[in-house]
């Protein structure tokens, strides 16, 4: 009889099967959040018949971390590596049994399996096993150890600006700390440390978005430990709630204004004259201050000033070369960035005041809830994001359709876009005016 055919038999005996079988293992459900591993074992010869076993084992999003090509978890899963050495046992343990039925024992290899692969322990008695499902208790890691790997793991990749801000929470966590004169631990965040931590950034005067973004770096540094293994309690992804972000004050400078800065002299202050014509290169190309270095003659190519945001580092952005920016590169030559952003954003406001841009803004923050009202000289909320703003705002006030202005800013989300959007009262009254005139 060939190989692998299976022998004919009488109906009132069970069928006898000469061959190897097939074993796949699946989970039981690609969807869930979790998901149990189920063994399934059918004929090598393609036939219908088949067992299907749990396995004992569970496997946290199964449609992210199974590999269905392997039949196992994939190497990046923080269990991959016990969970696949048990499915390797099993797979062996159920291939031996399946071949003692068919070649000593002359039984049906189904029954066999189902009825002997259990008993061997590997299945973990149909529940699941505790020694693979749980990860082992690892010793108490601090929790500034955790942010601080963190943070090394994304110097060269973030931008300074973004790593600035880690710090800052960094220094709030470690005050939080010696406070509480008690340690914090990685995998200790639950809902009562969380409480704590936000009373304490909140009698330090946090605004609700400082307070917001903290927790958010936070989550962020859990997450990245997590999905390494340094840590084991996900607690922290209920316990921080960020809620939504509190729209911001901001401004954004008119083409007339604009107008003004270029026309000022600063003959007798050479360092905020060179200030003034970087600011001016960023309202004509709407670069991130991290970017701003890239914004040079050199880098000119056929009339077009390709940009690679660092933030965005998969996206390309071509700018075209205005006559705007064209003075600037003639007024800044060959000469490199070489201040700070801090230092930038200063002297932007010292430049406000010059030209006395002290038009008051209402000014909205919250703290724990509250809405705290005041106004503010424009001046002083003069940052280098406010070019970015400029030159979305000005677009848009020409008429330029939000694709169009999106594609050069280089936003994909509109979400994101709309915060750089800075339209005035006055904006909103000669609309109407020009269109119900």
């Amino acid at each position: 009889m060939p190989f692998g055919v299976r022998a004919e038999c009488p109906p009132e005996c069970p069928p006898v099967y000469h061959g190897m079988s097939r074993i796949r293992f699946y989970p039981k459900s690609m969807n869930a959040k979790r998901a149990s591993i189920q063994i399934v074992v059918r004929a090598g010869d393609g036939g219908k018949v088949s067992i299907k076993l749990g396995t004992g084992l569970m496997v946290d999003h199964p449609g992210k971390n199974w590999d269905v090509t392997r039949d196992r978890v994939k190497p990046s899963y923080r269990l991959a590596q016990p969970i696949n050495t048990r499915l390797s046992e099993i797979h062996g343990e159920a291939q031996r049994l399946f071949m003692h039925a068919v070649t000593t024992l002359k039984i049906d290899p189904f029954s066999y399996v189902k009825d002997e692969l259990p008993k061997t322990g590997l299945l973990g008695a149909g529940r699941p096993s505790k020694s693979i499902d749980a990860p082992p208790a690892a010793p108490p890691v601090l929790l500034l150890e955790v942010f601080d790997r963190f943070c090394d793991s994304k110097r060269g990749e973030y931008a300074e600006a973004t790593l600035k801000s880690y710090g800052t929470t960094r220094m709030h966590l470690a005050d939080f700390q010696a406070k509480r004169g008690v340690p914090s631990f990685a995998n200790g965040v639950n809902a009562e440390w969380v409480d704590a931590f936000r009373k304490y950034l909140r009698k330090r005067g946090l605004t609700d978005n400082s307070l917001r973004r903290s927790l958010k770096i936070l989550k962020t540094c859990l997450k990245w430990a997590d999905e390494r293994g340094h840590i084991t309690d996900t607690s922290y992804i209920r316990a921080i709630k960020l809620g939504n972000e509190k729209e911001s004050v901001a401004v954004a400078l008119t083409k007339e204004q604009l107008e003004r800065i270029e026309q000022i002299d600063l003959s007798v202050r050479p360092g905020l004259d060179r200030i003034r014509w970087w600011f001016i290169s960023q309202c004509c190309t709407g670069v991130r201050f991290a970017d701003l270095h890239k914004v040079a003659a050199i880098n000119v190519r056929d009339g077009f000033l390709p940009i690679q945001p660092k933030k965005t580092k998969d996206q390309f952005v071509k700018l075209p070369i205005s006559p705007l920016l064209s003075r600037a590169f003639e007024r800044l030559g060959d000469r490199q960035l070489d201040f700070t952003a801090q230092h930038y954003n200063r002297m932007l406001k010292e430049l406000g005041r010059l030209l006395e841009f002290s038009e008051t803004t209402h000014h909205v923050t919250f703290k724990g809830g509250k809405r705290i009202e005041n106004t503010v000289p424009m001046h002083d909320l003069l940052s280098s994001h406010t070019a970015r703003r400029t030159f979305i705002t000005i677009l848009l006030r020409a008429g330029y359709p939000q694709e169009l202005v999106m594609k050069l800013s280089g936003h994909r989300d509109v979400r994101s876009f709309m915060k750089y959007v800075k339209m005035t009262e006055r904006d909103a009254t000669e609309a109407m005016q020009n269109v119900f005139n």
